[in-house]
Parts: C-alpha cells; structure tokens; sequence
C-alpha cells in the first residue's frame, strides 16, 4: 500500500471493546472477562508484536468492534536498496 508493506490479520472473534482498544499493546495487559475466570496468557503477545514492528520503523493499527471481531494491519516501510 503506497510504500509500505501491509499486513493484515482478521478474525470473526467476540471483538475488543473500545474501552480497552487503548491498552490492548501494553506489556502485561489482558482484556477484562468478568466473572469468567478461562483468560489464559501473560499480555505479553500485543506487546511483543508492537515492539517489533516499531523496531522495523513500521506501526501497528487495530479495528475492532465487539461482537464482530478484529482486524490487526501491520505497516512496514519499503526498504530500498542503495
């Protein structure tokens, strides 16, 4: 897209609630299930996936809505050889 590489990852899952769309990529952050106590997982691999596209000059973008699912686009910048 344009100059950059693009990749995207979408599921049809139960989607993020905007609430937590905010704090979905923080180290150690997990979404809210209430009284359901299943959530498995550290929050560490949101985390670790911005880390990496940043690392690269790229940014991360998320769209979800609940009840419909996700969409995660990865940017990277092309890389041009000199």
């Amino acid at each position: 897209q344009g100059n950059d590489v693009v990749i995207s990852i979408r599921d049809n899952g139960i989607g993020i609630s905007e609430r937590d769309q905010k704090y979905i990529f923080n180290k150690f952050f997990r979404v809210h299930t209430g009284d359901v106590h299943n959530v498995k997982g550290f929050g560490l691999g949101l985390y670790y996936v911005k880390e990496m596209v940043e690392g690269h000059k790229g940014k991360v973008e998320l769209k979800s809505k609940l009840g419909e699912g996700s969409e995660f686009r990865l940017f990277f910048p092309q890389v041009r050889n000199i």
